[in-house]
């Protein structure tokens, strides 16, 4: 997620089910359409789960308002399965999530 735009990935499992772009000028515009994705997909918002990454934190107007509408939301962490220097760990997670990842997907 970027101020103004905002990638949205669905998965079951290991399966992308959907992928869109959307672009957006107010967090109530972005909640707007992470909340009807979820209706167009007949996604529960009570069970779903919402990850977010990018340049967003918990204090985010963005985040706290999708607190609001959709029940389980947290911030990408960096893969499990891999390692990295230690001064890698000062660095907010879902910031860079993206960057965390290139290293799972080459391997």
């Amino acid at each position: 997620m970027e101020n103004g735009r905002v990638n949205v990935y669905v998965t079951r499992g290991k399966d992308l089910v959907y992928i869109n772009h959307f672009t957006y000028e107010s967090s109530e515009e972005l909640v707007y359409y992470l909340v009807f994705v979820c209706e167009q997909l007949d996604l529960n918002t009570d069970s779903t789960e919402l990850i977010f990454s990018g340049d967003i934190n918990e204090e985010s107007t963005g985040y706290k308002l999708a607190e609001k509408y959709i029940r389980h939301i947290q911030l990408a962490r960096r893969p499990s399965n891999t390692q990295f220097a230690d001064v890698f760990r000062q660095l907010p997670e879902q910031k860079y999530f993206n960057l965390f990842c290139l290293q799972v997907c080459v391997s």
